[in-house]
C-alpha cells in the first residue's frame, strides 16, 4: 500500500511537471487561438515571446511620454479615454493591441483558421493558416511562444 500511494503521488507530480507549455509550434498556435477566443489575457501574455512583451513595454512607456493631445488621439482610436489607456497594465495593453477589433494588429480574425503548414528552422517556426497568414513562433527554453514583435 505504501508503494502504491508513493507511486500515485509520483505520477501526479510528474504530470504537473510536464504541463508547462506548448512543445510544438502547432500546439503553440492552437493554444494562442484558444486564449484569444476565451479572452484569457494573462495566459495570452505568457504565450508571447520575450521580444514581443518587450515591444509592448516600450509602447507603454512611449505613450506616457507623449503630450496629452497625442495620448487622447491614440486612446480614441482604441475607443478609450487617455486616462484609461495610460492605466492599462502589460497584460491589458497586450490584449488591446492583439485582441481588439479596433487594432490593426488584431488576431481575432485568425481564431477560426486552420493550419496549412508549419515550417521549423532551428528555434524559429512559421505557422501558415488556411487564409495564407503566417505567424512566427520562437522556442524559448523548452516551449514555443508567439513572436508578434513585427506586427
Amino acid at each position: 500500500m505504501f508503494y502504491l500511494r508513493n507511486a500515485i503521488v509520483f505520477m501526479f507530480l510528474l504530470f504537473l511537471g510536464c504541463s508547462g507549455g506548448p512543445v510544438t509550434p502547432r500546439d503553440a498556435f492552437t493554444g494562442l487561438m484558444e486564449k484569444i477566443n476565451s479572452r484569457d489575457y494573462p495566459n495570452f501574455y505568457l504565450a508571447l515571446s520575450n521580444k514581443t512583451t518587450k515591444k509592448v513595454e516600450t509602447y507603454r512607456s512611449q505613450l506616457h511620454s507623449l503630450n496629452a493631445k497625442q495620448q487622447e488621439s491614440i486612446a480614441l482610436s482604441y475607443g478609450l479615454s487617455a486616462k484609461k489607456l495610460l492605466s492599462l497594465n502589460s497584460q491589458e495593453m497586450t490584449a488591446l493591441i492583439f485582441m481588439s477589433d479596433r487594432s490593426k494588429s488584431s488576431l481575432l480574425h485568425l481564431t477560426k483558421e486552420k493550419i496549412r503548414a508549419v515550417k521549423i528552422h532551428d528555434k524559429r517556426a512559421t505557422v501558415e493558416t488556411s487564409c495564407g497568414i503566417k505567424l512566427i513562433f520562437v522556442k524559448e527554453g523548452p516551449y514555443w511562444k508567439a513572436d508578434l514583435s513585427d506586427l
